[in-house]
């Protein structure tokens, strides 16, 4: 178990969010047409891109490293941001972690996340 402290953002990030309904499509021969039973929708994919660059708080290299200690966070993460509420996400998971360079600039280091909304759930096992 590790704690972590809050972590805002890089200024340079940015947010790109999809979603799907959940959809069975059945054909239906006679019409030709196929018949959809729309049971809600799918998770948020939320692509979280950024540029770590030196600021007042920290240098690049060390909003890399802090964003790769998230990432290996095997479980949900509580997440805050008008845009997140808006969507009804207050909890994330970060599925994949990339991490570029960018020629004759050591001083900013982009990095690209895929994250899917969570919502978190504790099971109790109780023994009688």
């Amino acid at each position: 178990m590790k704690r972590y402290d809050d972590l805002w953002l890089p200024a340079t990030t940015m947010l790109d969010f999809s979603r799907a309904k959940n959809v069975i499509k059945t054909n239906n021969n006679k019409k030709k047409k196929k018949v959809k039973e729309v049971f809600g929708f799918d998770d948020w994919q939320i692509r979280i891109r950024m540029l770590c660059i030196d600021d007042n708080k920290y240098k690049a290299r060390e909003y890399a490293d802090i964003l790769q200690d998230w990432f290996e966070i095997a479980g949900g993460i509580n997440v805050f941001g008008s845009i997140l509420s808006k969507k009804e996400i207050y909890n994330i998971v970060i599925e994949d972690f990339d991490v570029r360079t960018v020629s004759g600039s050591p001083n900013v280091i982009p990095i690209e996340m895929s994250a899917v909304s969570n919502i978190p759930a504790e099971l109790f096992i109780s023994e009688k």
